[in-house]
């Protein structure tokens, strides 16, 4: 990472191009705690810059060129694109996620505290999976270049997960922080187990398999739905959690009628919700018969 000025993205390319680098990532993804100095995060929210900068790396190395995008934009998109036209090879997404971490109640000073005070910082690891997924499917489904995906992989089901949305390949970091490289191990013969059992031949034939199931809210079936079904009625506490949780999300689907769970199936909505909260997992999801005239 560098300053604004190409000229140093292009001599400090070249010196690690020199060094023996067999790939350079342009991060124009972070640091976050720079952004007065128009450095990190604050390039790669402008895709001219972006483009400008690949542009001149480029043409200044040899080897192939990986360009990391931030998330902190309204749509991914026009950025990863700009990198493309200045011609990354390889694009990495996504860096972490602006946040702030919290406020010390006692203290009233926001977290991570520093001599009483506190700025934006990178949010990374296994809660801002979902965010990444969605940015990366998004690129997969534009721009046909390899994709390495970033965020929240810990296990082999995340990285199949990647994978499957349209990344060629994953890095992992936050795991490895705070588990050890260890984990590798387990992750490739996690991968490599599921991979046989389903009977596909390698990673690269997982690769986007799930693409074409992403699409825009109005393609999706309104046919197709769910109810909330009381099932394994022998393990029911009677707790009412599932009743709050419907009555309190505004569909009264569900009450209890001496002490039994009973669920008023025209009534549900299908969101789910009871199912998540039930402590028995009592509450089972069910299709809906669809009876359809004609």
């Amino acid at each position: 990472m560098a300053s604004p000025d190409p000229a140093e993205w292009q001599s400090l390319a070249a010196t690690v191009e020199d060094a023996g680098a067999d790939a350079i990532e342009l991060n124009v993804s972070c640091p976050h705690g720079m952004p007065e100095r128009e450095i990190g995060a604050a390039l790669g929210q402008h895709a001219d810059l972006v483009r400008e900068l690949s542009h001149v790396v480029r043409g200044a190395v040899e080897i192939p060129l990986i360009v990391k995008l931030t998330p902190n934009v309204t749509d991914i998109l026009p950025v990863a694109r700009a990198a493309v036209d200045g011609g990354a090879d390889i694009l990495s997404a996504i860096n972490t996620v602006q946040c702030l971490m919290g406020v010390d109640l006692d203290t009233l000073e926001p977290l991570p505290s520093v001599a009483g005070c506190s700025t934006y910082g990178g949010y990374s690891g296994p809660a801002i999976k979902p965010i990444r997924l969605r940015m990366v499917s998004q690129i997969a489904q534009e721009l046909p270049i390899p994709l390495m995906g970033i965020g929240g992989i810990s296990c082999w089901q995340d990285a199949a997960e990647y994978i499957a949305v349209g990344v060629s390949a994953v890095q992992v970091c936050t795991a490895v922080m705070g588990n050890g490289a260890d984990i590798i191990r387990d992750m490739t013969a996690g991968l490599s187990g599921y991979l046989k059992e389903k009977q596909i031949p390698d990673p690269g034939a997982l690769r986007g398999r799930a693409l074409s199931r992403i699409g825009s809210h109005a393609s999706l079936s309104r046919v197709s739905s769910r109810y909330a079904s009381r099932e394994f009625p022998g393990k029911c506490t009677s707790c009412g959690s599932c009743v709050i949780a419907c009555r309190d999300g505004g569909y009264r689907a569900i009450s209890i009628i001496e002490r039994r769970v009973t669920v008023d199936e025209g009534s549900c909505d299908g969101c789910g919700l009871c199912s998540l909260v039930c402590p028995e997992e009592v509450i089972v999801m069910r299709p809906r018969v669809q009876t359809r005239e004609g």
